[in-house]
């Protein structure tokens, strides 16, 4: 039998249990959407690079490094 707490505890850990699964679950599939795009679509990370310095977000020095980096 459960006691008068025992309910209570049982309802804590049920909720505990789905905000961490849904904590999990936005960490995997919602973090670093460039990334995660990029898995979808088959791009590596070079080529995620050459587009960004295509369309002027990044700098020949920003690229290059990254570029280095990432070798």
């Amino acid at each position: 039998m459960v006691g008068r707490h025992g309910w209570g505890w049982m309802w804590f850990g049920g909720i505990f249990g789905i905000v961490a699964a849904g904590g999990y679950y936005f960490r995997r599939g919602l973090g670093h959407k460039e990334v995660n795009r990029a898995r979808r679509t088959g791009r590596d990370a070079v080529g995620i690079l050459r587009e960004r310095y295509a369309r002027g977000e990044i700098t020949k020095e920003e690229f290059e490094r990254m570029k280095k980096d990432l070798s």
